[in-house]
């Protein structure tokens, strides 16, 4: 739409000019040579933005499919995390519950809302008994990457019970989590 107002906004201006100077007869060589290019550079810009135009809207095309695939990715993958019968923690470094499952949620007996930046010892009481990061990193990196072991949690209603424990160290943005 404003490649036409630039294209007939600039040959309305080369037309008006020429009216303003007379018959082409009588018109001086350089001004129609002027109000030539005019017309020519009117043609041009119109050209240009119109290809800037349709580039800017291929790209938001795709920018648009994109984010609709990764938010069908995003909506499939918690779906499936929903779904599962094991718990799911991710755990910052300094050993806050960053994001969690409804299995782990059942599991524990808490909601999303009251675990979620909630220190990982409320639910296993061995992360960080003396409350130091040293006992966390020790109790993170215990044994193998992603091995299983049995550890002891804590239901919301103080209640302890055995669970199995695999921690796997990921790289997300910089910055690593469990």
């Amino acid at each position: 739409f404003i490649a036409w107002v630039v294209l007939v906004g600039g040959l309305s201006l080369s037309l008006g000019a020429w009216c303003l100077a007379g018959a082409p007869a009588q018109a001086p060589w350089p001004l129609t040579a002027m109000l030539l290019s005019g017309a020519v550079g009117s043609v041009l810009l119109w050209w240009l933005l119109r290809q800037w135009a349709q580039r800017y809207q291929h790209c938001t095309t795709l920018s648009s499919h994109w984010h609709q695939q990764a938010l069908d990715a995003e909506t499939k993958l918690q779906a499936v995390l929903s779904h599962t019968e094991d718990g799911v923690l991710t755990v910052s470094p300094s050993g806050v519950i960053l994001s969690l499952n409804d299995a782990a949620c059942r599991i524990f007996g808490y909601t999303e809302v009251q675990l979620h930046h909630a220190p990982l010892s409320q639910l296993l009481p061995h992360a960080a008994p003396n409350g130091s990061r040293q006992d966390l990193d020790t109790f993170l990196h215990r044994g193998l990457d992603g091995v299983s072991r049995r550890t002891e949690g804590r239901r919301a209603n103080g209640q302890l019970f055995a669970v199995g424990l695999s921690v796997k160290a990921v790289n997300w943005g910089g910055q690593v989590q469990h």
